[in-house]
């Protein structure tokens, strides 16, 4: 469907920070693209502005979107800056893309992909993360215990958000997509076989992780302490009454 100004907004479709621009290679499903009414109803001219359009969004912050300005639009659609060229193949070459309420154009399909991709990329930061953790305990003979993934997501989303609105906001897309955690904090059955330090990437027989960057040291302040009592292995930011870690990393601020 085309984006149309009178559609209700809903909200993106990926992280605000979603950033896969050290990703390469884009997933594409070959069949779904063959027998899609996309590839059947549209011109040779729309289908190819839309491949460049759906490419051009797998690099854009956030993930999975294009800016809604015809002009940016013409330039990544192979337009150049006749506009007017651009117009003829406008609605074709849009087809799927919806208007959030950020004012961007997502696919879903790219946007699907693209949380797939930015959750491994999470996860090999957290992997990363608990090996350093690993190698300074073997180092300094300490005993810090490595962080889960949900308490590694809660402190990174306090350290990279400026407010508690844009934590929930960026945390709230992974789960209203695809829910990782089940109310007990527990892995849900649905992803298990997914969560796994080590993710491959998928891709043309590609891996679309690169090395990761260490995570950052955190701001200096008193350590959290969970239900179980062990401190955790950084601190946290202080959460309102009533929310958990859990729903907090994965849109219970919302």
């Amino acid at each position: 469907m085309t984006p149309q100004g009178d559609a209700p907004a809903v909200q993106p479709l990926t992280p605000a920070d979603c950033d896969l621009r050290d990703f390469e290679f884009m997933p594409l499903s070959v069949v779904r693209l063959r027998d899609s009414d996309m590839a059947a109803l549209q011109s040779p001219e729309e289908c190819w502005a839309a491949v460049l359009l759906w490419s051009a969004a797998w690099h854009q912050v956030p993930a999975a979107s294009l800016p809604d300005d015809d002009r940016v639009l013409s330039v990544l659609a192979g337009y150049g800056r006749v506009v007017k060229e651009w117009m003829r193949v406008r609605a074709g070459a849009l087809r799927g893309f919806v208007r959030c309420a950020d004012g961007r154009l997502y696919h879903p399909v790219v946007a699907e992909k693209a949380r797939e991709a930015w959750e491994s990329k999470l996860r090999r930061m957290h992997a990363t993360e608990c090996s350093r953790i690993h190698m300074r305990n073997k180092r300094q003979n300490t005993i810090t215990p490595a962080p889960s993934f949900a308490e590694f997501m809660v402190n990174r989303l306090w350290i990279t958000s400026n407010s508690d609105a844009t934590t929930a906001a960026n945390a709230a897309v992974l789960v209203e997509h695809r829910p990782m955690f089940n109310e007990q904090g527990a892995l849900s059955h649905a992803t298990t076989h997914r969560n796994r330090p080590n993710i491959e990437g998928k891709g043309q027989g590609q891996g679309y992780i690169n090395p990761p960057t260490p995570f950052p040291d955190r701001p200096p302040g008193p350590p959290a302490v969970t239900a179980t009592g062990p401190p955790l292995a950084v601190p946290m930011a202080p959460l309102p009454p009533g929310v958990t870690p859990i729903s907090a990393a994965f849109g219970g601020l919302r």
